[in-house]
């Protein structure tokens, strides 16, 4: 839940209520803006017992869309600096891509039928268990790009970056909010929404035909044959 506050003085902030389990922890939020002043918001007020934080709004409400460009920009300095911060990376969790992949096996297996927002039951039977033998079919060429996450230089990851979730103004950069989901690891967690690299796994793997370039996709399965 998220409200925008207006001081009487016009000043503006953001309140929003974090609901738990959330990986960030205070000490992240309140380093995050010391380091990023022009990208990331501060937390000017907590009530963590009720989760409730209040964030300072660099922006007026009259905000621009903000643009993919000007996002990614934004987010990959971010990135790059953030890589070398210890202070940072040590306030957060460790995002490891080999419990992300035993989450979806078991999302995909149902394991769990309580398990929150388990876009897997969307799904009949026959695509679930299509997607499981997937999974189980590429289980080699799986563990060896998450050996290669895990081989590449930690960093901050937002894991909820999208054009909601950041605001702009002309002449005045892109602020990007709501980093209580961020966790450390390989960059590129937060990227899905952004550009189809995820997309171009599946295709290499089950949709070849997918591919509008044929050098393309002898480049991806050289890759993925590693």
């Amino acid at each position: 839940t998220v409200w925008r506050v207006v001081a009487q003085d016009n000043t503006h902030a953001i309140l929003k209520q974090i609901h738990q389990p959330r990986r960030a922890p205070l000490a992240f939020l309140t380093l995050l803006p010391k380091h990023f002043p022009h990208n990331c918001v501060g937390v000017i007020a907590c009530a963590p017992r009720r989760g409730l934080f209040m964030f300072a709004l660099a922006v007026a409400p009259d905000n621009l869309p903000v643009s993919t460009e000007s996002l990614m920009t934004a987010y990959g300095q971010i990135q790059s600096k953030a890589a070398s911060r210890a202070d940072l990376l040590t306030a957060l969790p460790t995002l490891r891509p080999r419990d992300i992949y035993d989450m979806v096996v078991a999302m995909a297996a149902r394991s769990n039928p309580d398990w929150p927002g388990n876009g897997f039951d969307l799904l009949d039977k026959d695509a679930r268990e299509t997607i499981q033998s997937a999974l189980e079919r590429h289980a080699p060429l799986i563990a060896k790009l998450i050996a290669v996450i895990d081989a590449s230089p930690p960093t901050i990851n937002h894991t909820d970056l999208r054009h909601d979730n950041a605001i702009a103004r002309a002449g005045e950069g892109c602020w990007i909010l709501d980093w209580d989901d961020a966790a450390k690891s390989a960059p590129g967690w937060s990227l899905h929404s952004q550009f189809s690299g995820c997309l171009r796994v599946f295709a290499c793997l089950n949709r070849p035909a997918m591919y509008q370039s044929q050098s393309a996709r002898a480049r991806d399965e050289a890759l993925m044959a590693g």
